[in-house]
């Protein structure tokens, strides 16, 4: 092999790279590693282009075709190749290793920050029980819940699922938690906490392709009453004692992020004792299990149903627990539930 065809073999072994990091770009959903390929096909590309300007330089100063006399015999050949394929072959390892390790510090960090901000447990209030739980997807996700006791004596909570995964749906989230908690202190109408909200984040939503469906509410304690909006989330599921069957909600409106001038609507529950109210993410919906078959609404309602019964801790590892077995553990999506009981007398 001469230094030419050295030269033709190292450009291709970068088309070649360049290629594969462009298809793996391409076919992965994560938007961190998807970026990270096509980093690394640029860089390809750059050690493409360098090799080809080098060809270029040697061969017009003739060294291709070495003296008669200073013809390099095959070893020298076959030395000078090796020597500049482990070169590139080097330098694109240090920066392939460079980069994951700031990607690895990135959503390390990313996920320290969303963990600290995510409620551990739900407040416990007189004649009140409320359980939740919640697991990521990724190191990172989207998905999130809070709650908060107002001015007023209201608790106020919410449950959100911003659009795409990782972290950008992460740092959405952190936003939009801010932005949440500053709105529902200054009002603690539902409904115009969404459409502040949508007022303030729409712009910079749609710059970024982004959207967020989300359920912010406000219990009375004293009351008993619920007042909810519902931005494009899924409906909860609210159970009254005596019933055979959960009652229906209204649909959401859509999502923040479509329409920076949207009205939502407040719809009130009057919720009397051993009543249910139930919170969720698509997540749930959407866990499949290896045939492709999704759980679905419907299982999640008559699971809920079964076990309405129960106490809020054991309906919420009911569900995660037939979650967990129906998709044999194999988790896509972000996971969020929230079970509201009112409670037969106060403790």
């Amino acid at each position: 092999m001469n230094l030419d065809e050295v030269f033709d073999y190292a450009i291709d072994q970068e088309i070649n790279a360049m290629e594969f990091y462009e298809r793996s770009a391409a076919q992965t959903d994560n938007a961190e590693a998807a970026a990270l390929f096509r980093s690394l096909a640029r860089m390809e590309a750059a050690h493409r282009r360098a090799l080809e300007n080098e060809k270029e330089i040697i061969a017009g100063a003739g060294a291709f075709k070495a003296p008669k006399n200073e013809q390099p015999s095959p070893e020298d050949e076959r030395v000078t190749s090796l020597e500049r394929m482990t070169g590139v072959l080097k330098e694109a390892n240090v920066e392939l290793t460079n980069r994951h390790r700031r990607v690895q510090a990135e959503l390390e960090t990313a996920g320290q920050i969303q963990e600290a901000l995510l409620p551990r447990k739900a407040p416990q209030l007189p004649g009140l029980s409320i359980s939740v739980s919640c697991s990521m997807a990724e190191q990172i996700g989207g998905d999130y819940y809070d709650f908060l006791l107002t001015p007023r004596g209201l608790l106020a909570f919410t449950i959100a699922d911003v659009s795409g995964k990782g972290l950008p749906a992460a740092m959405l989230m952190m936003a939009m938690r801010t932005l949440w908690r500053s709105k529902i202190r200054e009002d603690e109408s539902p409904h115009l906490v969404l459409e502040s909200m949508a007022a303030e984040s729409t712009a910079e939503l749609q710059q970024n392709d982004q959207f967020v469906t989300m359920i912010t509410a406000a219990y009375d304690v004293d009351a008993h009453r619920l007042t909810f909006a519902n931005g494009g989330h899924w409906p909860p599921l609210v159970f009254f004692t005596g019933d055979d069957d959960f009652t229906p909600m209204p649909t959401g409106w859509l999502p923040l992020g479509l329409n920076e001038s949207d009205e939502y609507t407040d719809h009130v529950l009057d919720l009397p004792p051993d009543s249910l109210v139930v919170l969720y993410s698509d997540g749930i919906l959407d866990a499949a299990n290896p045939e492709g078959e999704r759980f679905g609404e419907s299982r999640l309602r008559k699971l809920i149903l079964d076990s309405k019964d129960l106490d809020s801790d054991e309906i919420r590892d009911s569900v995660a627990t037939a979650v967990f077995e129906f998709s044999r553990g194999r988790q896509q999506d972000d996971e969020t539930l929230i079970v509201i009981k009112r409670l037969s007398s106060p403790c």
